[in-house]
């Protein structure tokens, strides 16, 4: 797993837990210029999937512009999305 901790999802995976990097052209530790120049992402975010406290996968969220992930829940734009999105939380 050597040199995954230049990413916001590989160090998710390595630190078990959520990797927030407001801004990958700022961050010293972010080394994966190739990807940030072939997707033109700004900001991203890291989210391990943990069972039993082993990672079992990673989600991988990014902007296109600097513009940080809020920590508050969106709304739903509709009770069916509410119901979809906690069925897929549930499991």
């Amino acid at each position: 797993m050597r040199g995954w901790s230049g990413t916001a999802t590989g160090r998710a995976l390595l630190e078990r837990r959520v990797i927030h990097i407001p801004d990958v052209l700022n961050d010293p530790d972010y080394t994966f210029a190739k990807a940030q120049e072939l997707g033109g992402f700004r900001t991203a975010l890291g989210v391990p999937m943990l069972r039993e406290g082993v990672p079992m996968g990673v989600l991988g969220l990014s902007r296109s512009e600097v513009r940080p992930f809020n920590a508050q829940p969106s709304t739903p734009r509709s009770n069916r999305d509410a119901t979809v999105f906690q069925s897929a939380v549930d499991g």
